[in-house]
């Protein structure tokens, strides 16, 4: 068999072709001399120089290969020393760490807060026991409505209704007509329901008052209040009856009508609708002074409710600085799985990386380890053939199996070994991350539980009752 066939079929082994080994025929006649039939020629059977060379390129290819799977293992090592693929940088305590800062910050901020606001809220509420102690209230809470809107509504609906049904029997005998009626029912309401509004908050509620000087003074003001109302709509009534005679000189007229006789207003049914309309809204605007606009006893309302607010501050003060915390913690909380979802990204591209090299490790061991069987298989096919053609005795080491080196000087254990490494460090990074977080939890969860427990005092006598609810 000649060398140039074993050796051009090894090379198409080693490149991964197909390939037949020759047959007996071709080995024969490749064997044959002029005059001698089937007798080898000795330059054909020096194996050793021809098992050499098969040697050699084996020990070529595994090197190749070996350089090749050592340089993807490097490529590989560039890699993880690249910041994307790095796992030292990511601080996943650090979010932590700013929250704490942040709410022992807020923790001082709020106590301060807390305690210039619930200083307040003490002035306000001892002025309030005091302020009931001095004139006797008991424990009676202040009265007035929740929505102030409603009382002053009351009081507008009132002049509004006035000056449109007043407007409408003034207008017939104006001669601007329902516009200048209604602008003299404007003027009228307002010294109707002006001074009828005084006299609600001012002398009816100081009738209540533990000061018999405030009493006697309100007396004199209700009386004075309800005169100037009666003269005030019977001069009204009056105008409208003098409207009828003369238009020109009604207002001179009235006067003169009324002091004939004070009640005669019966001859027109205008002007006792008239009289009747302010009466009766001047009346409503006594009481909705006296009773709906605030609580009867003066003062006692606007004491009350700067209580309120001076509470209701300090509730809002709480809130505010449980919204605070509850943010503190919830970006932390972000910011902590956003570098939970970095380290998996990281971890996926590191797996990912290591997969490749394993990959590309076993088919480099595998290539190796065919190389050496394709070796072996081809000294072998040219040594059974050189023994049939062979004179001489068959040498000792045609019997030997060549051995090659297929070590490649790495292993799957070490990329194992470093992905397990990579496993170990995201579990410690997630358990890191996750106490953390519940250390944040629970420091808040304190925070929050010292801000509600500030509550408002309350006397447990009852003294204010709207005060408990509406702080609570």
């Amino acid at each position: 068999m000649s060398f140039r066939n074993i050796w051009h079929a090894f090379q198409h082994a080693i490149l991964g072709w197909r390939y037949r080994l020759p047959s007996k025929n071709s080995v024969a006649k490749s064997g044959r001399v002029d005059g001698e039939v089937d007798r080898p020629r000795v330059e054909d059977v020096d194996l050793n120089a021809s098992q050499q060379k098969i040697l050699n390129a084996s020990k070529n290819a595994i090197t190749g290969v070996r350089q090749h799977i050592e340089g993807e293992l490097r490529r590989c090592d560039e890699k993880f020393n690249q910041p994307e693929y790095a796992f030292s940088d990511l601080d996943i305590a650090k979010p932590n760490v700013v929250a704490h800062h942040e709410l022992t910050n807020y923790r001082a901020q709020g106590n301060a807060e807390r305690g210039a606001s619930r200083q307040s809220v003490d002035s306000a509420r001892n002025e309030l026991t005091q302020f009931q102690t001095t004139h006797r209230l008991g424990h009676r809470s202040a009265k007035y409505p929740e929505f102030p809107l409603l009382g002053w509504g009351l009081l507008f609906v009132l002049f509004g209704a006035e000056v449109i049904f007043s407007g409408g029997i003034l207008g017939e005998h104006d001669a601007r007509g329902l516009l200048g009626g209604w602008w003299q029912a404007f003027l009228i309401s307002v010294i109707n329901i002006g001074p009828a509004l005084m006299v609600g908050i001012h002398a009816c509620r100081h009738l209540h008052h533990i000061d018999s000087a405030y009493r006697r003074r309100a007396v004199a003001g209700l009386m004075f209040g309800c005169a100037w109302l009666l003269f005030l709509n019977l001069y009204v009534a009056h105008y409208r009856i003098a409207l009828g005679i003369d238009l020109e000189n009604a207002v001179w007229l009235a006067g003169q009508h009324m002091s004939a006789g004070l009640f005669n207003i019966t001859e027109s049914a205008d002007a006792v609708f008239l009289f009747g309309l302010g009466i009766f809204a001047a009346f409503l605007t006594v009481i909705d002074g006296y009773r709906v606009l605030d609580d009867p006893y003066p003062k006692y309302g606007a004491i009350t409710r700067q209580y309120h607010k001076t509470a209701l501050a300090l509730e809002n003060l709480k809130r505010r600085q449980v919204r605070d915390v509850e943010s503190v913690v919830a970006y932390a909380t972000d910011e902590i799985d956003d570098a939970l979802k970095q380290l998996d990204k990281r971890a996926a591209k590191a797996n990912a990386l290591i997969n490749v090299a394993m990959l590309c490790a076993r088919y480099c061991e595998d290539r190796a380890v065919q190389i050496s069987r394709l070796c072996n298989e081809l000294i072998t096919s040219y040594r059974e053939e050189n023994v049939r053609i062979r004179t001489q005795d068959v040498p000792a080491y045609f019997t030997e199996r060549v051995s090659l080196n297929t070590d490649l000087g790495c292993s799957s254990d070490a990329l194992h070994e470093r992905r397990a490494t990579i496993k170990v460090v995201v579990a410690e990074k997630r358990n890191e991350a996750l106490h953390a977080l519940e250390e944040l939890h629970r420091t808040a969860e304190r925070d929050i539980a010292h801000i509600l427990d500030d509550r408002v005092h309350v006397p447990d006598d009852g003294t204010f009752p709207e005060i408990e609810r509406r702080a609570s």
